[in-house]
C-alpha cells in the first residue's frame, strides 16, 4: 500500500443475546415478587474481516472472533448507580412500585445470576495509526406487554482484567436500553441520596474510541467492561412484563488508516 493513502478498517463482531422471562401473573409493581427467573442465551462476538483492529473479552487470545460463552444462564433483576456497588431485591407489595428494604441485598461481591459482566477491547494491531475508531451497536428489545427493562452498559476502563474498575460517573454515562429511559438505583441502602441512572437509546448508538497508535506502543489498546442485566428499579420490571427478548446485538468497530508501511 502507497504512503500516505487511507483505507477503511473494519471489524463486525456479532453478539447474540437472547433474553427471556417467565411470567407468574398480572401485577401492577416493579421488581419481580419471588422467583420469576429471566434467561441469557448464546452470547458470542466474532469478527468477519480481519484487519489491523483487533478485539479481546476479559481473558483469551485477541483476534478476529471471541465467543462468551454464555449460554443458558439464569439472570434475576438487579440495580447499580456506579457499576460497582449492585443490589438485589424484591417489590414491597402488590400496590408499591418501591423494593422492600427488608429484602434488598448487595450482590457486589458475586454478580452470577444477575449481571453478564465482561469486556470488549480493542486494539491496533498494525504499525500504523488507527484513526477515529468507534463501536456502533443496535439494541433492540422484544416488548412483551410493553416493558422495557433491559440495560446494556459498555464502559471505559484503563486495563483488560476482570479487576477492571470504572467510575460512577463513566458508568452512569453508558448506559443504554432499547429506548430513552431511567430508573433510581438503591444508593439508599449504602447512606447516600438516590441517583437516577438515565439510560440512553441504544437503537443506534455509536461509543468514538478515538485513536489508536501503534502495535506494542502505548495507546494502542483500549478497554471496555460490558454489563447486561435486568433493571429492576425500571418500573416495567414486573411479573405481567416479564418475556422480553434482545435477540440480537451486533458491535461494529471500525477506524481509519491514515498512513501504512
Amino acid at each position: 500500500m502507497k504512503a500516505n493513502s487511507k483505507r477503511r478498517v473494519l471489524v463486525s463482531s456479532l453478539s447474540m443475546l437472547l433474553v427471556a422471562a417467565v411470567s407468574l401473573g398480572a401485577a401492577t409493581y416493579a421488581w419481580f415478587t419471588s422467583n420469576t427467573q429471566a434467561t441469557a442465551d448464546k452470547l458470542s462476538v466474532k469478527t468477519v474481516k480481519s484487519s489491523e483492529l483487533q478485539i479481546s473479552k476479559t481473558t483469551g487470545e485477541w483476534g478476529d472472533q471471541i465467543h462468551y460463552d454464555y449460554v443458558g444462564k439464569v439472570l434475576k433483576p438487579a440495580t447499580s448507580a456506579d457499576g460497582t456497588n449492585w443490589f438485589t431485591a424484591v417489590a414491597a407489595g402488590k400496590g408499591s412500585f418501591a423494593a422492600d428494604n427488608a429484602q434488598i441485598t448487595d450482590i457486589s461481591a458475586s454478580l452470577d445470576g444477575y449481571v453478564f459482566k465482561e469486556q470488549l477491547n480493542v486494539r491496533n494491531n498494525g504499525k500504523a495509526a488507527v484513526n477515529n475508531v468507534t463501536i456502533k451497536f443496535s439494541l433492540s428489545e422484544t416488548e412483551t406487554n410493553n416493558g422495557k427493562y433491559v440495560r446494556l452498559a459498555l464502559v471505559p476502563t484503563t486495563k483488560r482484567g476482570a479487576d477492571a474498575t470504572v467510575t460512577a460517573e463513566d458508568f452512569r454515562g453508558n448506559v443504554y436500553s432499547s429506548a430513552v429511559d431511567s430508573a433510581e438505583a438503591l444508593t439508599d441502602t449504602t447512606g447516600t441520596d438516590v441517583v437516577t441512572v438515565n439510560a440512553k437509546s441504544g437503537s443506534a448508538a455509536e461509543i468514538t474510541v478515538g485513536s489508536l497508535t501503534a502495535a506494542s506502543e502505548e495507546g494502542s489498546a483500549k478497554y471496555y467492561n460490558l454489563y447486561v442485566w435486568f433493571e429492576g428499579q425500571d418500573e416495567d420490571c414486573r411479573d405481567a412484563n416479564a418475556g422480553n427478548e434482545m435477540p440480537e446485538v451486533t458491535f461494529t468497530v471500525t477506524g481509519d488508516t491514515a498512513v501504512q508501511v
